[in-house]
């Protein structure tokens, strides 16, 4: 039979008093899974000043009753003045208040998820719009659509504009990608360039000028084939970066089987310059030759990269 407010206020109490050490968190779910979900809300309604164990069950018996049986009056109540309390909080509580509603927003229905995500997009504290914007990211409809890009008109967070570039319909993209193509981060830009880039080739030209490694791979995404010439110049410049990888990989798909060939002939050639490139950035005596992985041994292999002298055999 489910124990009320008051007999779950009296053992965490105790709990607390006796400073229990066996098993604390099991513990403190199976009280928490003993009351009602009509006390395990109106518990959590203190969500903000709880112990992060006792506040962590609350809200796992919570989120479980609201995903099997739905949103009832006492879990609106909850949300509600979860929602109130929240500008008055101090800071460290705030936080708290904003992960209870975090968590609430991921079983919530559409209606009252609407009117939570609101909430958190509202907020001037850009944690709490966070919260919001990784919800959408995966539970994206194209309703969210006008009150995001209201909120990314008035903050330019850089995250709402990459939820609208991932999520947002082609054509409503297509025409505002210019406008967000300025709050995009490296990722996302290049997701935009994807997107649009064949009806917005600004956008390709704008990214070739910043990253010609991002530009082979947009343009490898898009199906468009680079000028033999261009891509071999584009190779040369970079075939020390770290993503030579990532390049070599787009040569391959876009078909430029002569320049492949080049580069497999001067694989050790190409690879000795990085090694170099690395140990000269880290202080590190260049080696004088490529090594042979049936010569070198592992103490020489060592005290190459971290310059200290092999031990004598």
């Amino acid at each position: 039979m489910p124990q009320d407010q008051e007999w779950l206020h009296k053992h965490l109490e105790e709990f607390g008093a006796r400073r229990i050490f066996f098993e604390p968190t099991a513990l403190i779910g199976a009280l928490v899974n003993c009351v009602s979900a009509q006390t395990a809300s109106s518990t959590l309604r203190d969500g903000p000043f709880l112990d992060p164990v006792v506040r962590g069950a609350l809200l796992r018996k919570v989120t479980r009753d609201i995903a099997a049986h739905g949103l009832k009056r006492h879990h609106a109540r909850l949300i509600a003045h979860l929602c109130r309390g929240y500008p008055s909080l101090p800071a460290p509580k705030r936080s708290a208040c904003g992960y209870c509603l975090a968590s609430l927003l991921e079983v919530t229905p559409p209606r009252e998820e609407e009117r939570l995500i609101r909430f958190l997009l509202a907020s001037q504290h850009i944690t709490m719009r966070r919260r919001a914007y990784k919800h959408l990211r995966g539970h994206w409809s194209d309703g969210h659509l006008p009150t995001l890009y209201r909120t990314w008109l008035r903050t330019t967070d850089s995250e709402a504009a990459s939820v609208l570039i991932q999520n947002a319909p082609h054509d409503w993209l297509n025409e505002h990608c210019q406008q967000l193509a300025p709050s995009a981060d490296e990722w996302s830009f290049r997701r935009l360039c994807i997107r649009v880039g064949s009806e917005v080739p600004q956008l390709i030209a704008a990214l070739r000028s910043v990253d010609e490694i991002s530009y082979m791979y947009v343009m490898t995404k898009l199906g468009k084939r680079v000028a033999p010439a261009e891509a071999r110049e584009i190779f040369e410049r970079h075939r020390h970066d770290d993503r030579a990888g990532l390049l070599i990989w787009c040569l391959g798909l876009q078909g430029f089987g002569e320049i492949v060939a080049d580069i497999v002939r001067r694989a050790d050639e190409i690879g000795h310059e990085r090694v170099a490139l690395w140990q000269q950035r880290a202080g590190v005596q260049p080696i004088a030759a490529p090594l042979d992985p049936d010569t070198v041994s592992d103490a020489s292999v060592e005290a190459i990269w971290t310059g200290a002298r092999p031990l004598s055999s």
